[in-house]
Parts: structure tokens; sequence; C-alpha cells
């Protein structure tokens, strides 16, 4: 979407209030206390808020969203939204402030609300007929230090398999092309990755009953997929020996793991280009939620009557599917502390 587009449909606070309630409420505002709609009035000079004439109670309609108790206008608030939307690669914080002129505090606030609102739920146990797995890896690169006497204990991290990074795991539908990505913790092992973790994943990603055609390559930590109890079809490729395609399924279908390593990529550009790999551990499963929202809902829309390309409706699209995903699940998402000193050492707050 342009400015100019932005500007048009979003002018000021009372638009946006209005596109809002269409996208919550349907369009019938429901008081949240006690569920009526036909008894509602707005307070004046507090756009935000309404009351309930039938129970007397005053509430706002953004109660339980990333949008409770903050300050900051909203036409910055989806001014910041249009800017990490339009983006392939994310934004970064600082780029945030030095846009719209808020403190780094507020932008890395509003930046965090929205990956809250990018983690799709829906996307659990809806996965069926052909699904790619593969792993990355996330943290430094391997460095070596001059004077290793100084450091007789040190030991020089390694790329890829047995590393110490941090192991993020993807599956890709083949069919809708949507993406699932998870970190995967250590266990009580120590181990980073695992089969039961692996078959946690697809469990948590599947469609209930449903047997799938699992594609990954020749990782050993994938060989009990081939267990038939799992109801799993599974096949791969020997990456080890520059093998990417290994035939074809029975249904003619090219047996890969290409389309989920696509996903990498532009995690890798996002992890590297934008952020610079400054992301702690508490906050990298969000950061994974953001590559992958973008994968799944900013991709081109074709008009099938003029075969050209409809960037708005592909941006709307998104755009709704945030805000519709704006209402907080967990309680803790306004839980904040001063682990992140990458940003800033105070404490976070709610109101800038």
């Amino acid at each position: 979407m342009t400015l100019k587009e932005f500007k048009v449909l979003f002018p000021d606070d009372e638009s946006i209030i209005k596109y809002y309630i269409q996208i919550r409420y349907n369009g019938v505002l429901t008081c949240s206390h006690c569920g009526t709609s036909g008894r509602i009035s707005p307070i004046r000079n507090k756009p935000k808020k309404f009351q309930c004439n039938y129970c007397n109670n005053t509430f706002s309609i953004f109660k339980d969203t990333i949008f409770e108790k903050s300050s900051t206008p909203l036409s910055i608030w989806f001014y910041v939204i249009r800017l990490f939307l339009n983006s392939k690669t994310g934004d970064s914080a600082k780029n945030i402030q030095r846009e719209v002129g808020v403190t780094l505090k507020c932008a890395w606030r509003m930046l965090k609300q929205i990956r809250i609102a990018m983690e799709e739920p829906d996307l659990f146990n809806s996965f069926s007929g052909i699904i790619e797995i593969d792993e990355t890896y996330h943290g430094g690169r391997p460095r070596l230090i001059p004077n290793n006497d100084l450091n007789p204990n040190y030991k020089r991290n390694k790329r890829g398999r047995g590393t110490s990074k941090h192991t993020i795991v993807g599956i890709k539908e083949r069919g809708t092309g949507r993406y699932i990505a998870f970190h995967a913790e250590a266990d009580e092992n120590g181990n980073k990755i695992t089969s039961r973790q692996i078959l946690d994943l697809i469990d948590k990603a599947r469609a209930k009953g449903v047997i799938i055609y699992v594609f990954t390559d020749d990782y050993r930590i994938y060989n009990f997929l081939k267990n038939y109890k799992l109801n799993f079809v599974h096949k791969t490729v020997n990456h080890t020996k520059h093998q990417y395609t290994n035939g074809k399924t029975e249904n003619g279908d090219l047996i890969h793991t290409n389309g989920i390593e696509n996903l990498w990529s532009n995690l890798k550009c996002t992890f590297w280009g934008t952020y610079r790999k400054r992301m702690i551990p508490k906050y990298l499963q969000s950061y994974i939620n953001e590559v992958t929202f973008r994968q799944n809902n900013c991709k081109e829309l074709i008009n099938p009557e003029t075969d050209r390309i409809i960037y708005k409706n592909r941006y709307m699209n998104a755009v709704n599917k945030l805000l519709k995903n704006s209402v907080l699940i967990k309680k803790d998402n306004y839980d904040e502390n001063n682990e992140d000193k990458e940003v800033d050492g105070n404490e976070y707050e709610y109101v800038f």
C-alpha cells in the first residue's frame, strides 16, 4: 500500500476505530461486560471508549489487545504496521524511531506487540497432503581467538549440525504454501533436537487422523519417520551426495525439500540484514513468527480475470489477519523486564 492510499483509508484515529470495529465485532459493537449490542453509545472526547446503557459500564474496544494501555495515537500504530508489512525483511526499532519520531523504547514495544499478533494458532492441526521438514541454526559465525593460550578451555563453535547455536525447525505444506517454524529448545539432557521434538511438531501441525507424505533430507534424526505406525509416508533426499530431488511419488509429486529451504533464505536475510542477529532466546520465537506470517499472508494475489497482481488486496488481507490476531491469547504477553539490554537497560512500561 502506498502512502497516498494509506492516508485515504486511515486519515485519522476515528476512521481506524470504525475499521477496527468492523474487523473485531463484524460491525456490531458488543459490550465486553454483559454482551449487549443494542444499547451502546460513544463517550465524548474519548473515541476509544464506549458506554453500555444496559449494564451502565464503560469499556474500551481495544481491551485485551496489543493496543491496550498505549497512549500512542492509533494513526502512528497503523503507520508502523504499514511500514512493517510493506518491508520484505522487517523493520528495526531504530528505523521506526527515525521514521515516526517516537522513542526507541516505544518503537521496540510496538514492534514486539505486532509480532505477538503475527502468531498464527489457526495453522495448528491443519496441515495435510505433502509437508516438507528441515532445520536451520541461528547464532554467530565461528570465530578464532587470536591467542588461544589465554583461553585454554575455549572450544570454537562449529557450523551446521552439532553446533551450540539455536535450532529452528520448519514445516511447509506444499499444497497451500503455508509455513510453520519453531525454536527447538534443548531438552533436559541438553539435546538441541530429538526425534520426540520432531514428532511433537508434526502432530502440532498436521490435521488429526490424516495420513501425510513427509519429505526430509538424509539427517538421521528423521529415520524414525519410517515407522509404519506413525501414519507417515516418509521420503528423503541425500544432500550429502548433492542430491536435491529423488524422483516422484505415485501421484507425480517431486520429492525434495526446496520449499522449506526457501523459508530459511528469507529468515536469514531478515535476521542478518535487518536485525543483525540481535535476538535473545526469549524473543527468538516471535521473530520466527514474523517471518512465517509474512511468508503466509503477504504473497501476491492474482486477479483471475486480468491476470494482474493485486497489491492492495494482498496488503489489506495481511492487515485484517493481523488485527484479528491482535486479541491477546496469553496472559504473560505484557510481562516485560530488562533482559533485552541491547535495546534499553530499563524496564518497559505500558504508557510512553
